[in-house]
């Protein structure tokens, strides 16, 4: 019952009748639950809220009581007021404009918690509590690491790992924001920093990261900070894991599920009207979501596998994502990725040909089309030189963007490679171009990593990195043993200058055993090596050849010859003509059609020196070896 007063009383005549406090409420017919509270909220703490929706105006007032900030993703439906609960269930049925099963099935079960409780529920809120990020898993209060050993890998991190993958905004995620925020991202990042800083320290964070990141598999955990943990222990791996492609994979999926795959055309109209907390966090999941779409292409054309993320409007406006004020001079880096996979991603299932008849085809197809993409890598990389350097970005900025450009341009000079070296007539000997330029490509990108104003920032690089200058490496070997004889003497010796000095810079790093860069100094040691000592296969195909052209008591003095001849090729590594007689050899039994994703082709090669290229990982066994 209202209280009603009169006009010469303080209190209505119930109230004074009763002894009870008197209270006057104006009618208030019609008016929502949801606007009443508002305005309630508003009126008796005005100064807590953001004037459009209550959310904190600045990154640390977003740290809730207990000091921990919760992701939009981990935030509890069950928090949401029960009148507001209520008109939620109300317009349920009358949300749906369409009958796809998108549509009509509970917008819970197809925005992220697909189970079968939220399909047969119809209330758009989820059955059970979203799991959180306990911060029981933080590593310093588990007593893994010290904090202040764990504060200095974490900055040495942000300083030296996070601008390759430019993954990580410095001022939005500091040590107390990640901390608050994700037990996961803080121990993959940690894990990460500890391989090559810290490896005392390194075992049992990569535990710790491992368990975490089979628990939030188990537990469907989906968040921004849980896609970024993942890809973190993705660039840095352990030496035999295998899991890059499926992580990723696995990443694209949840990040599909918080709906990245719709981010719409950049715009900025109305970033007056949002926080800072808000207008960092949305930016953090874009710039997310563009690592990822580059991670995608880079790996697919790396093994050869499937891609998932498919060109969008928002993927194709990054310069405009760009200009926006709260870019970072290591987006510039990430926007030349992503143009580059747009301009040509989608090149190399054209001139992939599926038959041999088809390949025929395009032998006089391809030149030009090869040339106008040359031509567009390097414009590109004028264009995006130019940016970083108006924007101030990192020395190892400047080198990815030179290194990526150089490795695609290698990439595309295999397919020019095949009519040039699969000709038989006289137009092989026009061709020869060809071959020098995939030649004099593939040496630039070994001279790039030698060079002494970059070789020492190459210790953080990631295993991406290793794995393109280890292609580039038995591209180069390769070419030797199929070009023409009277081409070879020259390029030989490019070739093999060109590896001493890229063995030469990783073996300087003085990494530690098993990290990246001794890896790579061992597989260039192996490349060389393979090369100058003749291998058990040239040997035995040579002793097969011999005994079908001589009588049976002349096979043994054959086959002293031929290890004399082997001698003195490892002796004299620079003799044309023992090298010639070494790679005519191997054309008898190796054809010269080869590609990039042939595995048949080049995994004896890889393997021979220490590398599988089918997994990506370099194989332990081949450096224990040596």
């Amino acid at each position: 019952m209202k209280c009603r007063l009169l006009e010469s009383h303080g209190k209505c005549e119930r109230c004074k009748r009763k002894s009870l406090d008197c209270t006057f409420r104006k009618h208030q017919r019609g008016r929502r639950p949801a606007v009443k509270r508002a305005a309630n909220a508003m009126i008796s703490n005005p100064e807590d809220t953001n004037e459009a929706d209550g959310i904190p105006t600045t990154i640390t007032e977003s740290l809730t009581d207990s000091g921990r900030y919760r992701p939009s993703s981990e935030r509890q439906h069950g928090e949401e007021p029960a009148n507001a609960r209520a008109e939620a269930d109300k317009a349920f049925w009358a949300e749906s404009d369409n009958f796809r099963p998108s549509d009509l099935l509970n917008r819970e079960a197809t925005s992220g918690h697909f189970s079968l409780l939220n399909i047969l529920s119809t209330t758009n809120r989820t059955g059970t509590p979203a799991p959180s990020d306990s911060s029981s898993d933080n590593p310093i209060q588990m007593r893994l690491i010290n904090y202040i050993i764990a504060v200095t890998l974490f900055d040495g991190f942000m300083k030296h790992l996070n601008p390759y993958i430019c993954q990580l905004d410095p001022i939005m995620h500091t040590f107390a924001y990640v901390q608050t925020t994700s037990s996961f991202l803080l121990t993959a990042i940690l894990t990460a920093s500890a391989k090559s800083m810290n490896p005392a320290v390194y075992p049992a964070l990569k535990d710790h990261a491992e368990t975490l990141f089979s628990r939030s598999f188990r537990r469907g955990q989906k968040s921004a900070e849980v896609v970024q943990a993942i890809l973190i222990l993705t660039y840095w791996k352990e030496l035999d894991d295998t899991r890059a492609w499926l992580s990723v994979g696995y990443a694209i999926r949840l990040s599909m599920e918080l709906g990245w795959h719709k981010l719409s055309k950049v715009q900025h109209e109305n970033d007056h009207v949002k926080t800072d907390l808000e207008r960092r966090t949305l930016r953090n999941c874009q710039r997310t979501w563009l690592v990822l779409f580059v991670y995608d292409r880079s790996i697919s054309l790396q093994t050869g596998k499937p891609r998932m993320i498919e060109r969008s409007e928002f993927i194709e406006s990054v310069e405009i994502w760009l200009k926006h004020d709260l870019a970072l001079p290591m987006d510039v880096l990430l926007g030349a990725f992503v143009s580059l996979r747009l301009l040509t991603s989608d090149v190399f299932d054209v001139l992939e040909p599926s038959s041999t008849t088809d390949r025929a085809l395009h032998v006089h197809g391809t030149d030009a089309l090869l040339k106008s993409l040359g031509f567009q890598i390097r414009t590109w990389e004028d264009h995006w030189i130019r940016l970083a350097r108006t924007a101030a970005c990192e020395t190892c900025h400047l080198f990815l963007i030179r290194f990526y450009g150089m490795h695609l341009q290698l990439l595309l000079s295999s397919f020019s490679l095949r009519p040039a070296l699969l000709s038989q007539s006289t137009e092989a000997k026009i061709r020869i171009g060809v071959i020098w330029s995939s030649n004099a490509t593939a040496i630039q990108m070994l001279k790039l990593v030698s060079d002494p104003a970059v070789s020492p920032i190459l210790y953080f690089a990631q295993d991406s990195v290793h794995v393109m200058i280890a292609y580039a490496a038995v591209f180069l070997i390769k070419l030797l043993f199929c070009v023409p004889k009277h081409a070879r003497a020259d390029l030989e010796t490019m070739t093999i200058e060109a590896l001493r000095d890229a063995a030469r810079s990783f073996a300087h790093q003085a990494a530690p055993p098993n990290s990246s860069c001794w890896l790579q100094a061992k597989f260039l040691e192996n490349v060389l090596n393979d090369y100058s000592r003749p291998s058990r296969l040239r040997t035995e195909t040579n002793d097969l050849a011999e005994a079908g052209r001589v009588a049976p008591h002349q096979h043994s003095r054959t086959r002293a010859h031929n290890e004399a001849d082997s001698s003195a090729l490892h002796q004299e590594m620079e003799g044309a003509d023992a090298h010639g007689e070494q790679s005519q050899l191997l054309n008898d039994t190796i054809s010269p059609d080869f590609a990039l994703w042939d595995d048949d082709m080049w995994e004896p090669m890889f393997a021979s020196a220490g590398f599988n290229i089918t997994d990506g990982t370099f194989l332990a066994d081949a450096y224990t070896q040596a």
